[in-house]
């Protein structure tokens, strides 16, 4: 008879741990910048700089699927302008708009850095949707432009349908052209 209670309380602390463990994944992606005390300080200026390539008006973001022998197959084309990304997979033709709302104010936690050659090397958790995976990000020298993310996912949490995926960003707004024709989430838009 005792050990009924003993493996219900086992079986709610388990629940209670795993609910924990997601509330603070989901506190840090979005509630962090109303909680001064969940802010990693660590980690202050590699998300003050996604803050700010997230608000730029206009750059382009290529994500790709890092291969076996070290090289990059191109998967996704992001443009972002204003309130708006768009977004075209390689093999489509086809530009999709939706809405830049996405929350960025504390992506990251748990940061160490080093200095590379010409720009910052950021170790660090990212945290975005409930989904928790390491992440390199090189910045510039002074850590204030993001240049490229490389993203680890673990088994079975995939975003993208493989498991490591690079994304470099370009900021040359004379190279980025806003496309002129595409579908709103998939549906032809609506004025």
């Amino acid at each position: 008879m005792q050990k009924l209670p003993l493996l219900l309380f086992a079986a709610v602390t388990l629940f209670q741990v795993g609910i924990a463990g997601r509330s603070v994944a989901n506190d840090v992606d979005h509630e962090s910048r109303d909680r001064p005390k969940l802010l990693d300080r660590t980690c202050e200026s590699l998300n003050h700089a996604y803050k700010r390539m997230r608000e730029q008006s206009l750059y382009r973001e290529t994500v790709s699927e890092l291969m076996a022998d070290g090289s990059l197959r191109e998967y996704m084309t992001l443009i972002v302008h204003g309130d708006y990304v768009y977004s075209k997979t390689s093999d489509s033709q086809t530009w999709d708009r939706q809405n830049n709302d996405a929350a960025y104010w504390q992506r990251f936690t748990s940061c160490t850095v080093k200095n590379v050659r010409g720009a910052a090397l950021y170790y660090a958790t990212y945290h975005y949707n409930g989904r928790v995976l390491g992440v390199e990000v090189w910045t510039t020298t002074d850590g204030g432009t993001l240049i490229k993310i490389v993203r680890r996912y673990p088994t079975g949490e995939w975003f993208f349908p493989f498991a490591t995926v690079v994304s470099v960003i370009d900021y040359r707004q004379k190279s980025i052209t806003v496309p002129s024709a595409y579908t709103c989430g998939g549906n032809p838009c609506s004025l």
